[in-house]
């Protein structure tokens, strides 16, 4: 009997533990829902009263107070995001001050505040793109953060305000302090700049000897995509010794788009590869299908007897794309079976494309 009480008491006190734990519960997420639309009332009540082409010391100093915590920020934003848009530039405009003065405060706050920050700004840059100013010094010196997410939204924020020269020290930084920035990201990045293609392409051109791989591929790589004209100084770099093998492929498939006939003869020798340099050979005789001519033919032809997989299939397509029927029917009976394979698959591929446009 004793031993079904204490279990029953055990019971009654694990159910009231429960039951208060809910009711705290309840009480926690409704206070926090309350605090919120108090918040957003005065919020609206002090933004209400504010001109557009003035704000008050009162209401600086109240939301120097106020946007210390990030509950309130999230308020804020949300506030307004709310009201009209003409109303809400002016007004963020004329906040630039009070965002000054909170960015001692905010570099010291956690890093998912800081994104938070960051992507609020990146998306009202009328608050900080009319010169250099403290806003741009932090999202400079966030572009050099541990945290790849405060990284990326930095960059992004710098994107938007399309100042060549406040990447231009946001990637020097960057360099120096050898952050590992993932090159798709830096080039998704390269591509998304609002300012001059051309400003932005020539600052890339000056200091692209002075990066990193991983920033040099990514500056070749968005030469390519907004076809800036580089040859000669990409040619430059393809033939240093001191580059990498991956700084040199991204400069190979840089002349697929940008024709330059000087460098189809280094692509000839790279298309004698060795086991140790395939790489180089595949990548070559995929851009050559750019510069078709009897001499490239040749060094093709060749390439089909390579060992490496890679090497035969991107020879043969690149003779497909441009060799004659003549010279494509000669061929059919090549010497060498793999190198025959590789160039029929892709004859026949040929093939079915023009019956299907038909």
């Amino acid at each position: 009997m004793d031993s079904f009480v204490k279990i029953m008491y055990l019971f009654l006190g694990v159910f009231l533990l429960y039951a208060l734990f809910q009711l705290f519960s309840f009480l926690y997420i409704n206070y926090r829902k309350i605090k919120r639309k108090v918040q957003q009332i005065i919020l609206k009540k002090f933004m209400k009263k504010e001109g557009i082409l003035y704000v008050s010391l009162a209401h600086e100093n109240f939301l120097l107070h106020k946007l210390k915590k990030m509950d309130y920020f999230i308020n804020f934003v949300e506030v307004t995001e709310e009201s009209e848009k003409g109303k809400r530039e002016n007004y963020l405009m004329n906040l630039k001050p009070v965002f000054e003065k909170l960015i001692s405060k905010y570099e010291k706050k956690k890093i998912s505040f800081q994104v938070y920050f960051v992507s609020f700004l990146e998306k009202y840059p009328i608050i900080y793109n009319d010169d250099w100013n403290k806003i741009v010094e932090y999202l400079i010196q966030c572009c050099s953060s541990k945290s790849i997410y405060l990284r990326e939204s930095a960059l992004s924020s710098l994107y938007k305000i399309g100042n060549e020269s406040y990447l231009e020290e946001a990637l020097r930084n960057m360099n120096y302090l050898k952050i590992n920035h993932p090159t798709k990201l830096l080039t998704d990045g390269f591509i998304r700049f609002e300012g001059s293609i051309n400003n932005f392409a020539e600052m890339l051109k000056e200091n692209i000897s002075n990066y990193s791989d991983s920033y040099k591929i990514s500056c070749l790589e968005y030469f390519s995509y907004q076809k800036i004209d580089f040859r000669k100084g990409i040619f430059q770099l393809l033939s240093s010794p001191e580059e990498t093998k991956e700084v040199k492929l991204a400069c190979i498939r840089y002349f697929a788009n940008s024709i330059y006939e000087p460098v189809s003869k280094m692509l000839y020798e790279l298309l004698k590869e060795d086991q140790d340099t395939f790489e180089y050979a595949a990548v070559a005789a995929n851009v050559l299908k750019s510069y078709p001519s009897k001499e490239t033919l040749k060094h093709l032809v060749e390439a089909l007897r390579s060992k490496n997989w890679y090497v035969r299939n991107n020879a043969a397509c690149a003779i497909v794309s441009f060799a004659t029927e003549k010279e494509l029917e000669s061929l059919k009976n090549f010497d060498d079976k793999y190198g025959r394979e590789a160039l029929m698959y892709h004859i026949s591929m040929k093939k079915d494309v023009v019956k299907c446009q038909k």
